[in-house]
């Protein structure tokens, strides 16, 4: 599996028609399964502070799995987050009024053929201004002209419009979620995420998938608890490593039931665990541990049979997980 190498980030704001902020998010990076491993920055995303957050800690997710990393192999979600917030803080000037680049070429010839007619249908000048919004709708990026070399080194001054300027907040943010429960396999946990009755809500997924998609869930946080984003991972982490694994005789799978939707392969995938267990309901307890890989990964519910327990040491209740260090702007 490759991996992409972040090696520096830098960010342009300009104001829209509406006097609105518009971020672009530039990066020098590189893949680990191209070779010569030659650094590039490339324009990965254009829009509004909102937009630019959601961004901001989706790629971070992408941290937590290992998919984009540092050279020097130090690089965390935290410190991911941390760097683009400086980057939006005090962006770059960007001139919007420059017109757009159609030699570009990370495109897919019909993608790009219909980006280049919806900007002629438009029928106003071809600049940045005027058309961004189609660049986002296409995904064509790379059509937004950059103001740094390879290296990140910027052709343009810091810009003097204000960029992203939180307010302080000292308040405790919203409790991370503690529905889940972990089921213990041959190299990693799995965790399910359940809803406050034990029943599944989420596939089952690996560690990192439960923090990444966690991650992900916080840009919007970020606005009302500016800061707390590090805190929060950090105890998140903890409690899914804390949490004990259930009691595989407590877990109900449920086969998913077959819909005009399945595709063929899914829909066989069903009959077979249909078959192999009766009525399509089983305890995880009766599969033996080398297969209950494909259990976690098939189209199965999982339900606690009996939540005293869960509930009782707080993990399906509404209590909170103290947020132990809060560290905020």
């Amino acid at each position: 599996m490759s991996t992409t190498y972040t090696c520096k980030r830098q960010a342009n704001v300009f104001l829209n028609k509406d006097g609105e902020c518009i971020f672009i998010m530039n990066e020098v990076t590189y893949d680990s399964n191209v070779f010569p491993h030659t650094p590039r920055i490339h324009v990965f995303h254009i829009g509004d502070l909102k937009s630019t957050m959601e961004k901001i800690f989706s790629y971070a997710a992408d941290v937590e799995g290992g998919m984009l990393a540092s050279p020097n192999g130090r690089l965390t979600p935290e410190g991911y987050i941390k760097s683009w917030i400086e980057c939006i803080k005090r962006p770059y000037f960007y001139d919007p009024e420059q017109p757009l680049d159609f030699e570009f070429y990370r495109l897919y010839p019909g993608i790009k053929r219909g980006f280049i007619e919806a900007v002629e249908e438009r029928g106003t000048p071809k600049t940045v201004l005027n058309h961004y919004d189609l660049a986002i709708k296409f995904h064509a990026y790379s059509s937004i002209p950059k103001t740094f070399s390879n290296d990140g080194y910027p052709y343009v001054g810091e810009s003097t419009i204000t960029g992203y300027m939180p307010n302080k907040c000292h308040e405790t943010p919203p409790p991370h979620p503690t529905h889940f429960i972990r089921l213990d396999d041959k190299y990693e946990p799995y965790y399910i995420q359940m809803d406050e009755n034990g029943v599944g809500i989420s596939a089952p997924v690996w560690p990192y998938r439960a923090i990444g998609h966690y991650i992900e869930s916080l840009y919007e946080q970020e606005f009302s608890h500016p800061g707390s984003y590090k805190a929060c991972i950090t105890s998140f982490r903890d409690f899914l490593k804390t949490l004990p694994e259930t009691n595989p005789g407590n877990v109900l799978c449920v086969v998913k039931p077959i819909e005009s939707s399945d595709d063929e392969y899914m829909a066989k995938r069903k009959r077979e665990l249909i078959d192999e267990y009766g009525n399509g309901s089983f305890d995880l307890e009766s599969v033996p541990s080398d297969k209950r890989y494909y259990i976690f990964n098939g189209p199965v519910r999982f339900t606690l049979k009996d939540t005293s327990d869960w509930m009782a040491h707080g993990y399906g209740s509404s209590q909170p997980v103290q947020v132990q260090e809060s560290l905020f702007l």
